[in-house]
């Protein structure tokens, strides 16, 4: 087992005042803080926990990440060393049994399972809760991959006997209503106080995501070329942060639409909050979801936007398309047009009372209420 701290960006929290610190500690595991947006939730849910005076200890598959920089550096990271998620089981349950922690919190449901083996081998008594993403490889909608079939009905008969499972959404609350004990607490999303602005020299539409089926981004670079046929006298781009195996398709698909010179790919950044506050418009193109943390930030950041009304979380978060554009998913000449009426308005204010459920000190607070018993 490896143990490793590592130097945080001080911009991204706030350092605890040691008189804070209770003797109560909280253990999450997580197979890794590779960038993605369960990854940035562990990471904003472990420094406000932090902040609030619980000790964190972090688990970890491998060290494989892009995030340990913005951690708080009271937060200690146990790197369990294995290449993937399923060598994971013995080193998980000799860290559980040397460590006895009073619970544990399992983001992803590949984890959850390795977790749940890992507690019956090694005979630890505490509690286990596990974060449910999303639910869309689950049997009643799944027409995916065997694998995904396979791991979901593995799951949900392993998460009736969770001490608890944590819903970002009420969607995906209601995709549970089988298990026993599934609580609502969304996901907490952190702006950092920079106010930095990235400059780019056209105005440009934005989306963050993996490269990957689910976020269906070449939806988003169809919508994209209605939208420049009817805006050519005013440059526009499109960027799209992130990584995956639609990377090259991609390019092929603006290529063959003629918008190759339009599209930018930057690969994968930890700050995405200087391209949303430069953005004209954000777009979710998503076929599903658990609760998009991109779609949040860029609210936060008074970005207008644009989602697929997918399950699940869009329509939630966007209260029935009050506070934003809802779109079919596929539809890719409502979402054009749902762009360019972005691009007619100015930046968005959103009311406070809407996005004060993803503070990280709200969310933090209802998280150690539920594996602390703290009132």
């Amino acid at each position: 087992m490896i143990y490793s701290r590592h130097r945080p960006n001080p911009e991204i929290y706030e350092l605890v005042n040691e008189s804070t610190i209770c003797n109560r500690s909280v253990a999450i595991f997580v197979p890794s803080l590779s960038g993605g947006g369960a990854q940035r939730v562990v990471i904003d849910l472990s420094n406000s926990l932090t902040t609030l005076g619980y000790p964190v200890n972090l688990v970890l598959g491998n060290s494989s990440n892009y995030y340990t920089n913005l951690l708080n550096p009271n937060i200690e990271i146990h790197d369990l060393g294995v290449k993937r998620i399923r060598y994971a089981g013995h080193p998980l349950g000799r860290w559980l049994s040397y460590h006895k922690p009073e619970s544990l919190l399992v983001v992803q449901r590949h984890a959850a399972i390795i977790a749940a083996l890992a507690k019956r081998w090694s005979g630890w008594k505490g509690n286990l809760f596990v974060r449910e993403t999303n639910t869309y490889c689950y049997p009643s909608e799944a027409h995916r991959h065997l694998t995904d079939r396979l791991v979901a009905l593995i799951a949900r008969r392993i998460y009736r006997n969770m001490a608890g499972i944590i819903a970002p959404s009420r969607g995906i609350a209601k995709d549970l209503n089988n298990c026993n004990n599934v609580h609502v607490i969304p996901n907490p999303v952190y702006v950092p106080r920079s106010r930095q602005i990235f400059q780019h020299p056209r105005p440009f539409v934005l989306g963050v995501g993996r490269l990957c089926e689910q976020k269906r981004f070449s939806d988003l670079v169809r919508a994209f070329k209605l939208v420049v046929n009817d805006f050519d006298s005013n440059p526009l781009d499109l960027i799209i942060l992130g990584e995956g195996e639609e990377h090259d398709s991609l390019h092929k698909l603006a290529t063959t639409l003629k918008v190759d010179d339009r599209l930018i790919l930057p690969g994968f950044d930890p700050d995405p909050f200087q391209y949303m506050r430069a953005a004209k418009v954000f777009v979710l193109s998503s076929a599903w979801e658990g609760l998009p943390n991109a779609l949040i930030q860029a609210m936060a950041c008074h970005c207008p936007v644009v989602a697929t009304d997918c399950k699940h979380g869009p329509r939630e978060i966007l209260v029935n398309g009050e506070w934003g554009n809802l779109v079919q998913v596929g539809d890719i000449n409502s979402m054009a047009n749902a762009i360019k009426h972005c691009l007619t308005q100015g930046r968005q204010v959103y009311p406070p009372k809407l996005m004060d459920r993803y503070n990280p000190t709200v969310v933090a607070k209802a998280y150690s209420k539920l594996l602390l018993g703290i009132r």
